[in-house]
């Protein structure tokens, strides 16, 4: 039942806002708003508040200045990565389809005094020629309703998976451009149903709809210019962390290990990025995180490194994610200095190293790792510029006036030439 609260009515419903977001999120924003998923909504001095469903329960709010949209907020992950979302979208296709001033609390009462006035043979022979023939409605039904946990279930669910990849696939086995949006809804539908089975408690078989879903994507030929996978890609880790924090024992072990070994294999090309925060963020048992450990430490040791840009970042990214499961386990000292010492040249590791001898103000060591890094990197104009700026708040706070001079005018006169905020800081030192 959707909810309406009114405390003062905005002067306004007719708002224009298709030109905020993207075409295909407003597709999906209206698929929301037409299959109900704006559970409450409120209006109270020009500012919309709502609570809308998808993979969870998302908050809305939307403020309203000169009958024009003056911000925007939702608290899920997509809008959060700076993206004007389908919850926001669907909620003003809600407010605007109110055509009078007054909202008052809504039910279709027609539909319901006709189920109420259905026998319950006629409700059940029209629901099973229903579910017959719309497979959208079966999948929704046997996700939210069906308790069994066999193989045949399991099976059933990835066949639904697998026929609407196929639907959408052209002759030539591939989604185009014109076609990515309807896939992603059909995929959307599938979210909705593993969703249900989280709430229903099937654990079992909506991780194992994860996992398919992620290989498919995987090995998906599509044309991917409004972000499609991405989109599917970050509401299902949603779910998976939702069932992380839900469960323990066997589906819980089984989780970790699916992700030990996406790591490990690395068969998920960019996908795989979003798994491992997963597996960094959660399993933070002393077991688990000794597992973690044993597992970088093999993905390091097998890395072929090279002068390339992406080998290096490969390398610095594994070597920042040991540094972290050492200082999780605690006791690693000798270690986490080793690690320094042998992964240093790498620029995002010397970060990290001045950054500890900041913390600990330790200063420095913090100059001679960043006067040493700026004849490492002396090719890197940004790189030698950012390490300048950090020599120069070290000198300002340890009162080093002579250095933080010469610092100052080789950033202004060798490293940011005309960059006007060199010139402001150079100058504000005589002003001073």
């Amino acid at each position: 039942m959707i909810k309406f609260k009114i405390e003062k009515v905005m002067k306004t419903m007719t708002l224009i806002f298709e030109h905020l977001f993207n075409h295909i999120i407003l597709q999906r924003g209206y698929d929301y708003y037409i299959y109900k998923k704006v559970k409450e909504i409120a209006i109270e001095n020009d500012k919309i508040t709502a609570k809308v469903m998808g993979s969870d329960e998302y908050s809305v709010e939307v403020v309203i200045e000169n009958k024009q949209i003056k911000e925007m907020h939702c608290d899920c992950p997509y809008f959060d990565g700076g993206n004007n979302c389908k919850h926001i979208a669907a909620v003003l296709y809600m407010v605007r389809s109110t055509e009078s001033t007054q909202i008052e609390k809504v039910e279709d009462d027609s539909i319901i005094n006709l189920l109420d006035s259905l026998s319950h043979e006629e409700l059940y022979r029209f629901l099973k020629e229903e579910l017959q023939t719309n497979h959208d409605l079966k999948f929704k039904f046997k996700s939210k309703y069906d308790k069994s946990k066999d193989n045949k279930t399991v099976s059933w669910h990835l066949n639904h998976i697998d026929s609407i990849i196929d639907n959408h696939l052209g002759y030539d086995n591939f989604i185009n451009y014109n076609d990515a949006s309807d896939f992603e809804m059909d995929m959307d539908r599938v979210i909705e149903g593993i969703s249900d089975l989280v709430e229903n408690e099937q654990y079992h078989v909506a991780f194992e709809m994860i996992r398919h879903t992620i290989n498919s994507l995987n090995n998906l030929d599509i044309d991917d210019s409004l972000g499609t996978t991405a989109n599917i890609m970050r509401e299902l880790v949603e779910i998976l962390c939702g069932i992380i924090d839900e469960t323990s024992g066997e589906i819980y072990e089984q989780i970790f290990q699916w992700l030990l070994e996406i790591v490990s294999g690395s068969t998920l090309d960019w996908m795989e990025d979003e798994l491992i925060e997963v597996l960094m963020e959660y399993y933070n048992e002393e077991d688990k995180i000794a597992k973690k450990i044993k597992t970088v430490n093999r993905i390091i040791s097998s890395m072929k490194v090279t002068e390339s840009w992406s080998s290096k970042y490969e390398l610095s990214k594994w070597v920042a994610n040991k540094y972290i499961l050492l200082n999780e386990a605690g006791n690693h000292d000798e270690e986490i200095n080793q690690l320094f010492h042998d992964y240093a040249y790498l620029s995002s590791i010397r970060d990290i190293l001045i950054e500890n001898r900041l913390k600990n103000k330790e200063y420095q060591e913090a100059i001679d790792l960043l006067m040493e890094g700026k004849d490492i990197y002396s090719g890197s104009a940004g790189i030698v510029n950012d390490y300048s700026d950090k020599l120069i708040d070290i000198y300002r706070i340890t009162n080093r006036e002579k250095e933080l001079f010469e610092e100052s005018e080789k950033r202004l006169f060798e490293y940011s030439l005309n960059s006007m905020e060199a010139y402001l800081g150079y100058k504000k030192l005589y002003d001073e």
